[in-house]
C-alpha cells in the first residue's frame, strides 16, 4: 500500500501539482533511519521521480538525500543489486 501510495505522489510531483519539496521529504524520511524495508521503499520512490529531482533542485537530491543517508552493508548490497552503484556516497556502508 507504501509503494501505491507513493507512486501516486510521485505523479503529482511529476506533474507539478505537490512541490518537489514533498518529494525531497519522503526521501529524507525514508532514508533518515534506514530500514531494509525503507530502502526498497525509497528507491521505488527515487525511479519515478528522480528525474524531476535532478532537474529542479539537483544539489537537495543529491547531496543531501543521496549522500547524508547511512546504509549498513547489507543495505548497500541492496542497492548494488538494485544498480544504483553508479551513486559511490550510497555505497559506502556506515561504521
Amino acid at each position: 500500500m507504501a509503494v501505491g501510495c507513493l507512486k501516486f505522489i510521485a505523479h503529482l510531483c511529476n506533474q507539478q501539482v505537490a512541490h518537489e519539496a514533498l518529494a525531497l521529504e519522503i526521501m529524507v524520511l525514508l532514508l533518515d533511519n534506514p530500514t531494509n524495508d525503507s530502502v526498497e521503499i525509497a528507491l521505488e520512490f527515487a525511479s519515478d521521480v528522480a528525474a524531476l529531482l535532478e532537474d529542479t533542485s539537483p544539489q537537495s537530491f543529491t547531496m543531501y538525500v543521496l549522500c547524508a543517508c547511512k546504509l549498513s552493508a547489507e543495505q548497500s548490497y541492496i542497492l548494488h543489486l538494485r544498480r544504483w552503484s553508479a551513486l559511490p556516497c550510497w555505497m559506502q556502508p556506515s561504521s
